[in-house]
């Protein structure tokens, strides 16, 4: 069960080819993508295919919860996308 949280709204507009550590996100116990207006890759633990996931625009109601995990590290890629963002919470205990 979670204690605390953080929230990270990340700017999609800012091209992001090599993977960037969002370390505001961890530690966590999980994460919610709460919106994402553009694409992303989301990398868990480690930076490298293995451990990719490869996200579509979600708008609210829908979100993705990424719940049970130690979640150690977190990674993003995107292309440069105007005006887009991506706002996850990260629940910590």
């Amino acid at each position: 069960m979670a204690s605390n949280l953080a929230v990270a709204k990340i700017d999609l507009g800012v091209a992001r080819p090599n993977p960037v550590e969002v370390s505001e996100l961890t530690p966590a116990v999980s994460l919610t993508i709460y919106r994402l207006t553009g694409t992303l890759e989301l990398y868990l633990q480690k930076p490298d295919e293995k451990h990719k996931i490869t996200f579509d625009p979600i708008a609210y109601p829908q979100t993705f919860l990424i719940d049970w995990f130690n979640v150690e590290h977190v990674y993003i890629t995107n292309a440069a996308q105007p005006g887009k963002e991506v706002v996850i919470i990260a629940w910590k205990s």
